[in-house]
Order: C-alpha cells, then sequence, then structure tokens
C-alpha cells in the first residue's frame, strides 16, 4: 500500500501504523514517487495520501493514480477540517 506524504513525520507515522497492524507499506515523499510506484508491477489495494502537499495535491494524485489502477481505493488524510474537493468527503470523511 502506498502512503504518500510529504511530511515525514505524519508519513513515518502512519506507515509504522499500519505496518504494526500487518499492512504492507512503502511510503513515499513525492507524489511522483507513488506513481511511478503505481506504474510498476508492484502491488497496491490501496492509495493512502495526505491531501495538501507542495508539488501535487493529493487530490490529483489520486485522478492521476485512477488511470494507473482503475478500481485503486484510495483515503485522504488532511490536518485540517477544511475537506472541500476530496471525492466522497460529504459522505465518509474521517
Amino acid at each position: 500500500m502506498p502512503v504518500v506524504d510529504d511530511d515525514g513525520m505524519v508519513r513515518n507515522t502512519v506507515a509504522w501504523s499500519l505496518i504494526e497492524m500487518g499492512a504492507a507499506v512503502t511510503a513515499f515523499e513525492k507524489p511522483a514517487e507513488a506513481l511511478a510506484f503505481l506504474a510498476g508491477p508492484g502491488k497496491a489495494d490501496l492509495l493512502l495520501t495526505g491531501v495538501v502537499m507542495p508539488e501535487m495535491d493529493g487530490t490529483e494524485l489520486g485522478a492521476r493514480a485512477a488511470q494507473l489502477r482503475p478500481g485503486l481505493k484510495m483515503v485522504y488524510m488532511k490536518g485540517g477540517i477544511n475537506v472541500r474537493g476530496v471525492p466522497g468527503a460529504g459522505r465518509r470523511s474521517i
């Protein structure tokens, strides 16, 4: 599972928490790195990404990831409470 966030503390905390629960995680600082991973043969059922990142926001990453891996599930994480623009945010946001 790719985990993407530009904040190292967030990325590492989320990745290690998921690993502790038995998930296979590959963590990326940059969305472009995650897209390169998704373009390859690596296993990915879920993409977990930050929403606000300097190079590319999480919604754009999600759209590009969906082109590479149709049907890929996505979880968006954001430190603030404004989730406008995040697909499905009104339905099942955390």
